[in-house]
C-alpha cells in the first residue's frame, strides 16, 4: 500500500492512499496575515497554506480534531465535498450544522468508526489528547480528539497516529501500547497564548518521549510555525535528530511505501 502525505499548512494535510482516495485533516485555509482577536492578545497567521484546485479532490474522509480557528475555518469548510465522511470531535458541531450533505460521525475517546471504500476498510479510533499543561489551560482550550487510523487492503495494513493538539502525558502512549505505527503525525508548535500561558501543544522534548515509546516507522511533524503564538520552528525540529523524521514545508509531500 502506497501513501503520499501532503502538508497544506499548520495542521491541514492530505493523505493519498494508492491514488484511490484521500484522507484530509483539519481544513483551516485562511491566508497569511489573518488575525483572530485583539492586537497583542490573540495570534495571527504568519505563513500561508499552499494548495491548488486539485489538492482536495477525491477526499473521501475528513478528520476534525477540534473546533479552534487554526484547525477549522470557513475557507476550510468550503473545501469539504458533499458526500464525504467526516469523523469529528463534538465541539465542531456548531460549525458543521449547515453542512447537511456530509456524513458526520462524532466520536468521543476510544470510540471507533469503520468506513469502507471499494476494497479498503478504514478503522478510525478517537484517541485521548490533552490541550494544555495546567488545569486552567485544559478547561479553557476544551476537548480534543487524536485519531488512530488503520487502513486494511488485501493482506496489507497501514496504521497512522494523529496526535492533534496535545501535550505529552503517559496515558496517551499507554493507550497505544503494542500498536505498530507506520506514520506518526505529531502536532507541535509549543503554542502559548498571552491570556492563559502554555505550552498548550507539544515541544521537542515531548515529541522525543512520544517517539521513544511509540517507535513509529516515519514521523512527519505538523502545526509548527504557521501562527504567531507558536514557539518551535522548523529549523529547531530539523536539528533535533529525530530518527526517521522528516520536517516538511507547506506544499511539500512525502511518500510512505
Amino acid at each position: 500500500m502506497g501513501l503520499n502525505f501532503s502538508l497544506v499548512g499548520n495542521a491541514t494535510w492530505v493523505l493519498d492512499v494508492d491514488k484511490k482516495f484521500k484522507i484530509g485533516c483539519d481544513p483551516a485555509l485562511s491566508p497569511k496575515g489573518t488575525k483572530y482577536g485583539p492586537e497583542g492578545l490573540m495570534p495571527q497567521r504568519i505563513k500561508s497554506p499552499v494548495y491548488d484546485e486539485r489538492t482536495f479532490d477525491n477526499i473521501k474522509i475528513w478528520l476534525l480534531t477540534h473546533g479552534h480557528f487554526d484547525h477549522l475555518d470557513e475557507n476550510g469548510l468550503g473545501s469539504m465535498q458533499d458526500g464525504s465522511s467526516v469523523v469529528s470531535h463534538k465541539n465542531c458541531s456548531a460549525l458543521l450544522k449547515n453542512r447537511k450533505n456530509l456524513n458526520i460521525s462524532y466520536l468521543t475517546w476510544h470510540q471507533k468508526k469503520v468506513i469502507e471504500i471499494e476494497k479498503y476498510r478504514i478503522d478510525i479510533e478517537a484517541v485521548p489528547a490533552i490541550h494544555g499543561t495546567t488545569f486552567l489551560t485544559k478547561i479553557l482550550m476544551g476537548g480534543v480528539n487524536g485519531y488512530l487510523i488503520t487502513i486494511h487492503h488485501d493482506k496489507d495494513t497501514k496504521t497512522i497516529y494523529v496526535t492533534s493538539d496535545t501535550v505529552y502525558v503517559p496515558e496517551i502512549p499507554a493507550a497505544l501500547h503494542n500498536r505498530n505505527i507506520d506514520l506518526f503525525i505529531p502536532n507541535m508548535g509549543q503554542a502559548q497564548l498571552k491570556m492563559i500561558g502554555g505550552p498548550i501543544t507539544m515541544n521537542i522534548e515531548m515529541l522525543k518521549k512520544f517517539m521513544h515509546e511509540l517507535k513509529p516507522v516515519v514521523t512527519l511533524p505538523v502545526h509548527v510555525d504557521d501562527f504567531s503564538h507558536f514557539g518551535t520552528s522548523r529549523s529547531e525540529l530539523m536539528n533535533s535528530e529525530g530518527k526517521n523524521m522528516k520536517v516538511l514545508e507547506n506544499g511539500e509531500s512525502y511518500k510512505i511505501m
